[in-house]
């Protein structure tokens, strides 16, 4: 695997944890649970980036 592919896995698998991941169904958002099916009215979302991730994003993409 090229070097910035790997940097790019290390790095989404850092971010897009499961307990960071939560379910929308229009009003409210609760936790993601792996029995969880999306329907139409369902999306799953992320928390917003901190600043630190924000610095890394804006890094790796002056990187690549």
């Amino acid at each position: 695997m090229h070097k910035n592919n790997e940097e790019l896995l290390k790095f989404v698998k850092k971010i897009f944890r499961k307990e960071d991941m939560y379910i929308c169904d229009g009003s409210e958002a609760r936790p993601f649970n792996d029995g969880d099916f999306l329907g139409n009215d369902k999306q799953v979302t992320h928390r917003a980036a901190t600043a630190q991730e924000e610095a890394e994003i804006s890094n790796f993409n002056n990187i690549v």
